[in-house]
């Protein structure tokens, strides 16, 4: 009446997989997710070089989506400077600015461009979006599995 019943369970290999499983989860938050980005600006937006910032130590990865190169950017900002510049000289020169009597403006005064040398069109679109999210999704399953042949069910 006394026996007592000993079970022993090896754990051993379920902490081996829920480790590598860890393992698989921190490095897809630190190197997976940012490289998953920048690869999606190369191919699927044509970039040469993506921005992409990755805080790995955090486990984020921000990317910036410019609209256009960066080249075009830095001079779609020059343009807007310029038009700026322009505008603001044309109304300290002819518009009224308490003076008793305002100056005339002769006829062949040129005024500065009114027709906007940027782009205004959405930087990403929902097409976009979609592929973005679709390559994210597959980046997702491909890099972090849960198999069960590792296991040993008896």
């Amino acid at each position: 009446m006394n026996e007592v019943a000993t079970i022993t369970v090896d754990a051993e290999a379920v902490k081996k997989r829920l480790g590598s499983m860890i393992g698989k989860i921190n490095h897809f938050q630190r190197v997976d997710l940012g490289a998953a980005l920048s690869e999606f600006q190369v191919d699927d937006m044509g970039r040469n070089r993506p921005f992409t910032m990755r805080f790995r130590a955090k486990g984020l990865a921000v990317t910036k989506i410019r609209p256009h190169s960066k080249y075009e950017m830095e001079r779609s900002a020059r343009a807007q400077k310029r038009y700026v510049r322009a505008r603001k000289r044309y109304e300290e020169k002819w518009l009224p600015s308490g003076k008793k009597r305002r100056r005339r403006r002769p006829k062949y005064v040129v005024i500065a461009q009114t027709y906007r040398r940027w782009s205004t069109r959405p930087i990403l679109r929902q097409v976009m979006e979609e592929r973005l999210s679709e390559r994210l999704k597959y980046t997702l399953e491909q890099k972090i599995t849960w198999s069960k042949t590792s296991f040993d069910y008896r």
